[in-house]
């Protein structure tokens, strides 16, 4: 046996990266018993192999793990500036509801509300930098038309009566090692 083969009768999962609860085992090959070996065979009696297949695919390649990536700095700064954003709407006097709500048409920052019954849907833009534009810049008519439309979305599932709603746009300036800088536009469009 070699590279990722795997012997009838082992417990193993396909493609995975590590089995909840497995140890590691450091070496070419797992003894009976063993929970997992990045890349190595396994034998009757293992539970895992991380990465491997069926036996005869030898062309197995390990998926990447979410932690085995670096971070980008860039989603990294939208996180922390849409963070500020939710802190600074909180500190207003309104409840966030969702933060990054998804479907399949797109995505909305955030959506809060007064406590009387106005829907807030807020779109959060940071920058670290303003050699591309100020931060609110980048709200475009088809950034705009676009938000409008999942705002519609969303009130259709969870809303079954007619709500006021406002959009805003909350601009965030956080220059490396600087503080941040906020900018509240209620009612953008």
């Amino acid at each position: 046996m070699r590279g990722s083969d795997t012997v009838a009768g082992s417990d193993m999962v396909a493609g995975s990266d590590m089995v909840a609860g497995s140890d590691s085992v450091a070496g070419p090959s797992a003894v009976a018993g063993s929970s997992a070996v990045a890349g190595s065979s396994a034998v009757a009696g293992s539970s895992a192999v991380a990465g491997s297949s069926a036996v005869g695919d030898t062309d197995a390649v390990r998926k990447p793990n979410v932690l085995d990536r670096p971070v980008d700095p860039r989603r990294e700064l939208g996180r922390r500036g849409e963070e500020l954003a939710a802190e600074y709407l909180t500190g207003l006097g309104l409840v966030v509801l969702e933060r990054n709500w998804r479907c399949r048409e797109g995505e909305l920052d955030i959506i809060a509300t007064d406590g009387i019954g106005r829907v807030y849907f807020c779109e959060v833009k940071t920058r670290s930098g303003e050699g591309y534009g100020i931060p609110a810049e980048s709200v475009t008519r088809g950034k705009r038309r676009k938000i409008r439309r999942l705002a519609t979305v969303w009130l259709s599932t969870h809303l079954s009566d007619w709500r006021p709603t406002q959009f805003d746009v909350i601009a965030v300036l956080w220059p490396p090692g600087g503080q941040p800088q906020i900018s509240y536009l209620p009612g953008a469009f």
